[in-house]
């Protein structure tokens, strides 16, 4: 964030975008599910970042009026701030991957469109390589294969 803006102001925006996100995951999630296995899945947020990528993906105007004409990048890295400031590593690395894409508008957006398919279940799910959901020992010999 830049220096023009004090220690308040910045928390007052980074706790408005949080409460936009998780305020997003309560209108897109629907109503509570009978099963208890899909009330499982229900009741679990997805990561913030996801969700301002959602917000990008809709063209939320609220979204533009937390940001007041900061660029979606910007929105990321008081994500990365805010994960931090909760000791959530994964947070960080979620938000921070998608604040980097969206240095560039088409690759941001694309990968906005991606998220907002997958938290509605459509599309395929997102992996930064093909053997990334794999364990560990697994994925070596599947890159190497993947580069034959």
């Amino acid at each position: 964030m830049s220096a023009a803006y004090s220690e308040a102001e910045r928390r007052t925006l980074q706790q408005a975008l949080v409460d936009l996100c998780e305020a997003r995951w309560l209108e897109i999630r629907g109503p509570e599910p009978a099963t208890s296995l899909a009330h499982a899945l229900w009741s679990v947020t997805p990561p913030l970042a996801d969700l301002l990528a959602d917000l990008h993906a809709a063209g939320d105007e609220r979204l533009d009026g937390v940001l007041r004409g900061r660029k979606v990048a910007q929105g990321f890295a008081l994500l990365v701030m805010a994960e931090i400031e909760r000791g959530n590593a994964e947070g960080v690395r979620l938000a921070h991957e998608p604040m980097m894409l969206f240095d560039s508008p088409a690759a941001g957006t694309r990968y906005a469109e991606d998220v907002a398919a997958a938290l509605r279940g459509e599309g395929a799910a997102l992996h930064l390589h093909p053997h990334a959901s794999k364990p560990a020992l697994w994925r070596i010999p599947g890159a190497v294969i993947s580069i034959w």
